[in-house]
């Protein structure tokens, strides 16, 4: 299978299918007389295996420790669980972080609500004044 066909395959741009290989994520694949890239249905499953990771928001050195657990026969539950849960943990400090930005951001509409007419827009006021 050639470069094309993996990208139409996965929805997925050939740049980033050659990103995964000179990162490491992807093993290099064979070349054909014409020096194209020949991808073997190893290649076809690591890759669905890459995209799967990445929907899940997996960083590429989460998605790395995974393969390297796949590709050393080492994929025994507990590593692989360990992973994920650190992963989890992540997601779930970005879900706060977020909550308290969604609030931060209602109080700066509200307050800019109650802004003078004669004020120039009240949320880039209240961000000029802002503390951080």
């Amino acid at each position: 299978m050639k470069i094309g066909e993996m990208s139409d395959l996965f929805k997925i741009p050939r740049e980033t299918i050659r990103f995964y290989e000179r990162e490491g994520l992807m093993l290099p694949p064979n070349r054909n007389n014409n020096n194209y890239r020949s991808y073997s249905e190893n290649h076809v499953e690591r890759l669905r295996f890459i995209k799967n990771c990445r929907n899940f928001n997996m960083s590429h050195r989460e998605i790395k420790k995974l393969l390297n657990l796949i590709d050393n026969n080492n994929a025994g539950c507990e590593l692989v669980e360990e992973v994920v849960l650190s992963h989890l943990s992540s997601i779930r400090e970005n879900i706060e972080k977020l909550k308290r930005l969604e609030k931060d951001l209602v109080i700066l509409q509200v307050h800019s609500k109650n802004m003078d007419i004669n004020d120039k827009c009240g949320i880039i006021k209240n961000l000029l004044s802002r503390e951080i």
